[in-house]
């Protein structure tokens, strides 16, 4: 397995998965792009192949004429630091992620704190969006990622009061990728992100994927390394200034 190939194949993966009623995507030849207009994720362009002067002005353009705002991330490994063809073209950093994968081997140990299930109709789906946007900040709607064969919305409780949520997205029948795992900020500090990632770890092991993959933020990047998890690429994300 190519950690890093399977890691940005399952993220765009999950892009792509948006609900094509509420989406839409754009494939030229340099760029690909998918867009929904009522929510803020996932609203993405990314280069397809190696970029260089023309090919970024040309996504610079495509952005400035779209009616949502578009982030692009962008997969910094050690031949394709592009950093500086950014800056020159406009765009700065909004945030950066640490790419990341582990070997599924064996289960982890849970000790039931948390009662975790998957979205299942409308209520719950409408339960995750809002948990969502308490723990990470913008709005994802539920109705464009509705359960569906490749993806598990997972809703988490404590003592019946709602606390976080997760996505499970399996791009191929090897590879799990961890997404959208998050602890509304109230109930932060408390051991359940942890005990969350441990489910859904056990969870992508009993559907015999091989390896999980996810991009961490600076927060969350420790419990992973604790956890097992190897650094494989930088992930930046860029935005027109």
């Amino acid at each position: 397995m190519n950690p890093i190939r399977s890691n940005i194949n399952n993220l765009i993966s999950l892009w792509q998965s948006a609900d094509k009623s509420q989406s839409s995507h754009h494939k030229g030849e340099a760029f690909s792009v998918q867009t929904a207009i009522n929510s803020e994720w996932p609203n993405k362009l990314w280069f397809t192949g190696s970029i260089d002067e023309q090919i970024i002005h040309s996504a610079k353009d495509f952005i400035q004429s779209s009616l949502v705002q578009l982030s692009v991330p962008h997969w910094h490994t050690e031949d394709n630091d592009t950093r500086q063809l950014f800056a020159t073209a406009g765009f700065e950093v909004a945030f950066e992620q640490t790419g990341m994968s582990l070997a599924l081997n064996g289960s982890y140990k849970t000790d039931s704190a948390l009662n975790i299930s998957k979205v299942s109709d409308q209520a719950s789906a409408r339960l995750w969006s809002s948990l969502f946007e308490q723990a990470f900040g913008y709005h994802l709607d539920s109705h464009l990622l509705l359960p569906q064969q490749q993806t598990d919305l997972l809703v988490a409780h404590y003592q019946g009061a709602p606390v976080g949520t997760g996505i499970i997205h399996y791009s191929d029948v090897h590879i799990a990728g961890i997404h959208a795992m998050g602890i509304i900020p109230s109930m932060r500090r408390k051991g359940f992100a942890e005990e969350m990632m441990h489910d859904m770890l056990n969870r992508a092991s009993e559907k015999n994927a091989s390896h999980a993959t996810l991009q961490a933020s600076t927060m969350g990047k420790g419990l992973y390394l604790k956890m097992g998890f190897q650094e494989d690429f930088l992930q930046t994300n860029y935005q027109l200034k």
